[in-house]
């Protein structure tokens, strides 16, 4: 196969070679860098250039984090920084991400270089290249890089333009610092828009993570199709109280949650139509769930005869925010209380979901679980009899829980 890849690279063709380079951008390696940068500089198609330096960014973008990132050295990395000045920027704009995704300390002052540039071109592919340095969780905690990229909104050199760049990198990256620096800036136009949308993202960046994120494992801005389709979603709950993990139908309290460095992004990734709000922890990128995703995580948690794990406490604390008015979300949140083992919040919210409308009639069951796991074995029963006489059928599911639980005083 790879053999292909080199035949399609020499083809006179240049939808040929786009083709190869397509390939390269999806599993290629390290050792096909240096090849690479041939095309990136020489090629006379201006499109196979930019393209053979995106291939090269996107290759780096698979060693950035994780055990992939031992398989090249900080040497390794300082060689190919090395090789890459040949690649002039005049006849490669998209060198700027090749550097980047080296994620190297070195490359901060090529890669901002751009932004002092006269030419819009380079100060938008400069601007690229930096947050693809700094969004990467092996930037993660990196007060240096942070204060360096911070430091640019109060140099005299810059236009409004590079200012407003970087502002929106500010944003996107989730550097926080940047707040007083963006909010003493006084400037006019789709500029002074720029600023205040990154400062109202930044402000959102202050808070705690509450919510439902997502992530199939991949760095923020890794271009990997093959390990995405690979690695099963894992998601993140935050609330108020605790973290929690969901992966592969297990539920665990993130015990480690504050500990490690964190911060919010807000950026578009790869394939996603526009930016959406994204949290990065330790080595892990979670984008935030969408609805469908979240409806999938309550059906993993809202069993019946589910047993109590303390780890759902997160995911019904955010439930009961989402809750509104709805019968049937609220007897979500009864159930997710009670399997979270806080007896006194799900009897709550169970007597909430009771004066409601079209109550569901499950949620007869559930309150019988919770009557009986606080000892009140009279009013357990009651409740599945009841349960059961209302059931449309003798031998629907929920009719046989219901005589399960009538015959066992196991909650």
């Amino acid at each position: 196969m790879r053999e292909e890849y080199k035949t399609l690279l020499k083809s006179t063709s240049v939808g040929e070679r786009a083709e190869a380079l397509r390939k390269y951008e999806r599993c290629g390696k390290v050792g096909d860098i240096e090849k690479l940068i041939v095309f990136a500089q020489e090629d006379p198609s201006i499109a196979i250039r930019n393209h053979a330096a995106d291939a090269i960014s996107d290759i780096l973008s698979r060693y950035r984090v994780g055990a992939s990132k031992e398989d090249l050295s900080f040497e390794g990395r300082q060689e190919l920084l090395a090789k890459f000045r040949k690649v002039v920027v005049s006849r490669n704009t998209t060198v700027f991400l090749m550097y980047a995704s080296l994620g190297i300390p070195q490359v901060f002052s090529i890669v901002s270089s751009g932004l002092f540039d006269p030419r819009s071109e380079l100060r938008i592919c400069s601007s690229i290249g930096l947050k693809s340095l700094c969004i990467s969780a092996d930037m993660l905690g990196d007060l240096e890089i942070e204060a360096k990229v911070v430091s640019l909104l109060e140099n005299k050199r810059l236009d409004f333009d590079s200012i407003a760049h970087v502002a929106r990198l500010c944003a996107e990256v989730g550097y926080v610092s940047a707040l007083p620096y963006l909010e003493g800036i006084s400037s006019e136009g789709m500029v002074a828009e720029t600023i205040q949308a990154a400062i109202d993202e930044l402000k959102k960046a202050e808070k705690r993570p509450i919510g439902i994120w997502k992530t199939k494992g991949l760095d923020a801005i890794e271009f990997n199709p093959d390990l995405e389709a690979q690695n099963s979603e894992r998601y993140l709950i935050v609330s108020h109280q605790m973290a929690s993990l969901y992966q592969d139908g297990e539920w665990t309290e993130y015990k480690d949650f504050f500990e490690l460095p964190q911060r919010r992004l807000f950026f578009r990734r790869i394939g996603d139509a526009a930016p959406r709000e994204a949290f990065q922890i330790g080595e892990d990128t979670y984008s935030l769930a969408s609805q469908k995703d979240i409806e999938g995580l309550e059906r993993n948690a809202l069993h019946l005869d589910g047993q109590e794990n303390s780890s759902l406490l997160a995911l019904a604390d955010i439930e009961r925010k989402l809750a509104g008015d709805s019968a049937k979300a609220w007897r979500n949140v009864t159930l997710l209380y009670f399997l979270a083992g806080d007896l006194e919040q799900a009897l709550e919210a169970c007597e909430l979901t009771r004066e409601m409308k079209r109550t569901p009639n499950d949620l007869l069951l559930i309150e019988g679980r919770i009557q009986r796991a606080l000892g009140n074995e009279e009013k357990a029963i009651h409740c599945f009899q009841t349960c059961l006489e209302n059931s449309r059928s003798e031998t629907s599911a929920l009719a046989n829980l219901c005589n399960g639980f009538l015959g066992s005083k196991n909650t």
